[in-house]
């Protein structure tokens, strides 16, 4: 209920699982996010202006028809899980302001890893582009800048700029693609010759985007299409994990000084892969994914 006067009058709704239609006295006031349509997701808090009342005190009846895709509802909880707000359309912009403010500052590790990801991979580039003899300097630059492409698209899936299927699929390219550049590079600078075995491996890792395409087109659950695309990309893992090691046990000068940054970048997604096959397999609830202080990329102590 308001009172009577001429302000306006807004609602503020909270990010949702995974999309709902806003009604206003009997009326659709606005939407986000799917209605039956599970192709085009995203989470975000939206505003909402009410018509004004034509005079006097009134009561707004306010309904919200939600609608949780199928193939999210047995892998993640529908509903919002953000605040709402209703008042004067003033105090609502404001508040709206402030949260996207707080999302953004959110994620300032993640931006501040890219760019520096983002400008050291250019200079490495630009390296390769005076030393061309030396492979190793691009296949390092372009997996820096697959990192922070990835890192990019993880902001953007954040903050609802893209939808989640699309984010997904391109996120899957990027990081194969980086796993592809890191398997090069390690060949290059540990002198690993490029076996049936490694091609074998470089392959598995186009296998890890289309499985966006499980879920999408409703051939499998969000888990078993996570746990295809995290077979895909282990081996890759494991061939430059296992390698690393081998020649570092050999007293080998750049397996020793690539030992601990690799094992940082590369031993945390594979505990990640092994804890997702095996959470979606059954063999344990511990614990889905690696989620621990200052061991999870960009590396920074999290609340």
């Amino acid at each position: 209920a308001v009172p009577e006067g001429g302000r306006s009058w807004s609602i503020y709704l909270g990010p949702m699982e995974t999309g709902y239609q806003l009604f206003v006295d009997g009326r659709l006031a606005g939407s986000f996010g799917p209605i039956l349509n599970s192709r085009n997701y995203g989470a975000s808090s939206r505003v909402f202006a009410i018509s004004p009342a034509a005079s006097g005190p009134h009561t707004y009846h306010i309904a919200i028809r939600a609608w949780h895709t199928p193939v999210w509802a047995g892998y993640v909880q529908g509903g919002f899980f953000g605040s709402s707000y209703f008042g004067d359309s003033r105090l609502i912009a404001q508040r709206a302001t402030a949260d996207r403010s707080l999302q953004w500052n959110g994620l300032v590790d993640e931006y501040t890893y890219a760019v520096l990801s983002a400008l050291v991979g250019l200079v490495v580039l630009v390296l390769f582009l005076i030393r061309r003899e030396e492979r190793e300097y691009l296949w390092f630059a372009l997996l820096l800048l697959a990192n922070a492409i990835d890192i990019g698209l993880n902001i953007a899936r954040v903050l609802a700029l893209i939808s989640l299927p699309v984010a997904d699929f391109f996120i899957g390219l990027v990081e194969s693609a980086a796993l592809l550049a890191a398997l090069a590079f390690f060949s290059v600078v540990l002198r690993a010759p490029r076996s049936k075995t490694w091609w074998l491996v470089a392959a598995l890792l186009c296998l890890n985007p289309p499985t966006v395409f499980l879920y999408v087109f409703h051939i499998s659950s969000v888990g078993i299409a996570g746990l295809v695309g995290a077979l895909a990309v282990l081996p890759a893992i494991v061939w430059i994990l296992v390698t690393l090691l081998n020649r570092a046990l050999q007293r080998d000068r750049d397996a020793l000084i690539l030992l601990v940054p690799t094992l940082l970048w590369q031993g945390f997604p594979f505990i990640n892969n092994i804890l997702l096959i095996t959470w979606q397999l059954g063999w344990q609830r511990w614990a889905p994914y690696w989620m621990w202080p200052l061991l999870t990329k960009p590396f920074v102590l999290m609340p």
